[in-house]
Order: structure tokens, then C-alpha cells, then sequence
């Protein structure tokens, strides 16, 4: 029997990261979600299991390159979504990078604001992920 999909989440700050674990688990119970704080602990995660989605927070904390573990993601063929918890109108506008199918805006821990249309679109990225057989 096949287990359920994993999603790994990957984001500095811990109370966001255990919102968006509690929120992705509480919507897609179909899923299996993990975290990981820093680029070792994606590592370590990646050792241990290869996940159907890797959601990256786009600022990483000082030291962490995102542009390396887009490499390792693509090399083990492994969907990214990238997150960023900047305004749409504020963001960097430079173009989604190779490898990544989506960048999506995080909603606001401290108070829910956009938690729903963010699962919606995690949504449409698992289900593209699963039916296309890239996880």
C-alpha cells in the first residue's frame, strides 16, 4: 500500500511554520506534512523521505541559500512552491525561478488574513503535483 503524499514546509520563523503545518494537515488530511527550519533540516528530511511537495519560504534566515536547495530539489525531481510573506505590490517582481511551479503569498499567522485563499492555491499545486505524477 502506498502512503499518503508528503509535503514538506520549510520556513524560519516557528510560529509560522507550526501555522502553516497545523493549517495544510487541518485542510489536506490526505497528506502527510513535515517542517524543517533550516536548510539541514531539509537536508536531514530529504535523507529520510522524499516529499511530493516542498513549500520554501522565499527569505530564508542569515546564511541559508535558497538558490541551492532549488538545485537539490530539482536533482531528486521534487515540486517547489515558493512562499514569500511580502505584499504582491512590494515583492520582488523577477520571475518565478527555474524548477519552481508557483510563488504564493503566506497569510498572516498573527491574524489568518488570506489563510484561505492560500490553501486554495496550495491546493491547485498539490493536485497538479499528484495527478501529474512529478511527486
Amino acid at each position: 500500500m502506498r502512503s499518503p503524499p508528503l509535503i514538506l514546509i520549510l520556513d524560519d520563523v516557528p510560529e509560522m511554520r507550526e501555522w502553516l503545518r497545523s493549517l495544510v494537515a487541518a485542510r489536506y488530511p490526505k497528506w502527510r506534512v513535515r517542517t524543517a527550519a533550516t536548510a539541514g533540516e531539509f537536508h536531514q528530511a530529504l535523507d529520510r523521505e522524499r516529499p511530493a511537495l516542498a513549500l520554501m519560504d522565499e527569505v530564508l534566515g542569515p546564511g541559508e541559500d535558497l538558490a541551492s536547495l532549488l538545485k537539490v530539489a530539482e536533482a531528486q525531481l521534487i515540486p517547489v512552491t515558493l512562499m514569500t510573506g511580502m505584499d504582491p505590490a512590494h515583492r520582488n517582481s523577477a520571475r518565478i525561478p527555474d524548477g519552481v511551479m508557483r510563488r504564493m503569498i503566506k497569510p498572516n499567522w498573527e491574524t489568518g488574513a488570506g489563510a484561505d485563499e492560500f490553501l486554495s492555491e496550495l491546493g491547485e499545486v498539490m493536485t497538479l503535483t499528484v495527478s501529474s505524477g512529478i511527486g
